[in-house]
């Protein structure tokens, strides 16, 4: 269901985004890795955002100004925070709810894996929400089912 969703990774260092992005790549999830001069131009260009991961290398000034823009540009995109506790209360502020996990400096397989779960579910929730795109119409369903007057009796009855 997520495969075509992808994981925007910004961290200032460039040794860090590479490292995340073999982490992704060996766990089987789609990411796009960027710094933060060129994230908005890479969140526009991917299509399907699963979540934005933002790096711990980012100072206090820099991480106010790309929260904010995410959450005015990105309102229904969960985010995860690689960072310290001081890191996670600024995010908490300005981003309060979408921020689905923290996790520390030297995350584990397990935690990474379960802040993307949190995103897909955080995301399957919006779309039931929502509504989606994807869902098939009801006059599919009911030409599938027949037209028997007992069908159409339930029909009616529902």
């Amino acid at each position: 269901m997520f495969r075509d969703y992808k994981t925007l990774i910004i961290d200032q260092d460039t040794s860090n985004l590479a490292k995340l992005g073999v982490i992704f790549d060996f766990i089987g999830e789609s990411c796009v890795s960027t710094d933060l001069k060129h994230w908005e131009a890479q969140a526009k260009s991917t299509s399907k955002l699963l979540s934005i991961l933002i790096g711990n290398h980012l100072n206090p000034s820099d991480l106010g100004k790309l929260l904010t823009e995410i959450k005015n540009k990105y309102p229904s995109v969960p985010v995860i925070i690689v960072s310290s506790e001081e890191y996670f209360q600024q995010a908490k502020e300005t981003l309060n709810r979408r921020i689905v996990a923290c996790l520390p400096d030297n995350f584990s397989y397990s935690q990474l894996l379960n802040a993307i779960h949190r995103c897909q579910l955080v995301l399957e929730n919006n779309r039931d929400i929502m509504g989606d795109e994807h869902r098939r119409s009801i006059t599919l369903f009911r030409s599938l089912v027949g037209s028997s007057t007992a069908i159409q009796e339930v029909r009616r009855l529902i």
